[in-house]
């Protein structure tokens, strides 16, 4: 009989510490998809997204692409994506620079292809026009968006053109 109990016991102690086992390990519940940012809370307890490492380190070279045609690279620049469309071209940078200096750089290079500077730009985006009363009417946009990180500037420049069926689409 002892030797059922004792069995009885083992058993009975050893469903206890698989349920507690189980109960007490951690699940990843993180259900964010690559398009949701991920958000954390600084010690002023206010919201902000979370850095990507990845975006703290600067690439030795240039992924296979190519530079948005007609407008030149920030010098020192380091490509890290690219691609088009038949009304859109764009490419993603990386510099160690400030916002003000590449900002100043494609204004001038941008102003000098005769593109209009757009009253909707600010720190955070330069945005150009051709052929258009203002941005909105234009069938010929430029767009350079930046987002510092630590020390390295990310940059993303757009080129963006439709024909004139395309521009009037809110007119019907």
């Amino acid at each position: 009989m002892k030797k059922y109990t004792f069995l009885s016991l083992f058993a009975a102690l050893l469903v206890v510490f698989i349920f507690v086992g189980v109960s007490c390990s951690t699940k990843n519940t993180n259900t964010n998809t690559a398009d949701e940012e991920e958000l954390i809370i600084d010690e002023n307890n206010n919201e902000e997204e979370a850095i990507d490492p990845q975006d703290l380190i600067m690439p030795a070279a240039d992924v296979v692409g190519i530079d948005v045609p007609g407008i030149e690279r920030y010098p020192n620049s380091i490509r890290t994506a690219s691609g088009s469309d038949s009304e859109e071209a764009y490419a993603e940078y990386k510099v160690k620079d400030t916002v003000e200096n590449v900002q100043k750089f494609f204004k001038d290079q941008i102003e000098g292809k005769g593109y209009t500077y757009s009253t909707e730009s600010d720190e955070t985006i330069s945005s150009f026009y051709k052929g258009g009363a203002d941005y909105y009417e234009s069938n010929d946009t430029i767009d350079v968006e930046f987002d510092l990180v630590g020390d390295i500037l990310n940059y993303y420049v757009y080129h963006y053109t439709f024909d004139e069926s395309d521009a009037n689409i809110n007119e019907e």
